[in-house]
């Protein structure tokens, strides 16, 4: 007999496995689908803008993503053929996204050490929290390029993200509403602009002036959505599995899971619109923390979490 339910569970005021095209659109970024239009408003009706754009008091140029700008920065390092790229992370989790990996080997080689190869570091401030010790990768003598795609907003007692890098690259479009974009930043020459466009550097201009100056609401409401998860998660038994450290300004909630089903966790949530994953090579998953979360959503999300690991014989 045919079922005429339209979803799979009504649990506790919440719709398990809603109907395809009925799930909510929870992303990695602030982006929304409001802001599409939004951002065409502000293109058509905006005057236009410098090409050069400010990030943290240091002057950068456009790019159309964070890749670009990571692919512009190692060009103007002249590395080539077997020259390395050694990477550090926040977390040093041995795995490294495909979107930095990728790109450096249209170029050269990377590594996860230093060998008689290096040419320059690669440090990753992993979803916003900031890399300990930058200075003394400074005192290598090799040239830095610093990875705030997800740190834009990120300080430490070393400065902010991006102040003691040769290059440093952001993403606009993980950190601000937005669909695309980054910015490229170099303290030792001018940099010529990307490849764009007048009407893509009026666009990407008008949308970072007016979501950019929001910064420190920004702040506050993406700590405050971290700290959100931290208490729902902590009185579920799991632990944050990073150390929210003063400046830092955190782009994902990371919980460890031991013995969890991670894997059909990433499935479930993915198949309800959250954009989440496993941190691969640890039973550590993250989930979105950003300033556009609706109130309510960690706790919704929270909920979600709870009722898989319930259902799956997982008990929370």
């Amino acid at each position: 007999m045919t079922s005429l339910n339209s979803y799979g569970v009504f649990h506790n005021g919440i719709i398990i496995d809603p109907a395809p095209f009925r799930a909510m659109n929870v992303n990695m970024s602030p982006f929304s689908t409001n802001d599409a239009v939004f951002n065409r408003n502000l293109w058509m009706c905006g005057d236009e803008v410098s090409s050069r754009v400010m990030i943290n008091e240091m002057r950068g140029c456009y790019t159309r993503s964070a890749k670009e700008a990571l692919l512009m920065a190692l060009r103007g390092l002249h590395l080539a053929g077997d020259d390395e790229v050694w990477i550090e992370t926040t977390t040093n989790n041995r795995y490294v996204s495909h979107c930095v990996t990728d790109v450096i080997e249209l170029v050269c080689r990377w590594s996860r050490t230093r060998t008689d190869k290096t040419a320059a570091i690669l440090i990753i401030h992993e979803f916003g929290f900031v890399y300990p010790g930058i200075k003394e990768l400074c005192k290598t003598g090799l040239p830095i390029i610093e990875d705030g795609a997800y740190a834009m907003f990120s300080e430490s007692s070393e400065g902010a993200v991006g102040v003691n890098g040769d290059y440093s690259i952001f993403s606009l479009s993980k950190m601000l509403p937005m669909q695309a974009g980054g910015v490229l930043v170099s303290r030792h020459e001018v940099l010529s602009d990307a490849d764009l466009s007048m009407d893509e550097l009026k666009y990407f201009g008008l949308c970072y002036r007016f979501w950019g100056g929001n910064r420190k609401e920004n702040i506050a409401q993406r700590l405050r959505n971290y700290h959100l998860y931290e208490d729902i998660f902590l009185s579920m038994g799991y632990a944050p599995r990073m150390n929210l450290q003063k400046g830092d300004v955190p782009a994902a909630f990371l919980f460890r899971a031991t013995g969890r089903d991670l894997g059909g966790l990433k499935t479930f949530l993915q198949s309800h619109g959250i954009e989440c994953s496993v941190f691969y090579g640890e039973e550590t998953f993250f989930l979105p923390c950003h300033q556009q979360l609706e109130d309510g959503l960690p706790e919704y999300i929270g909920e979600l979490v709870a009722w898989f690991f319930n259902a799956s014989g997982t008990v929370v």
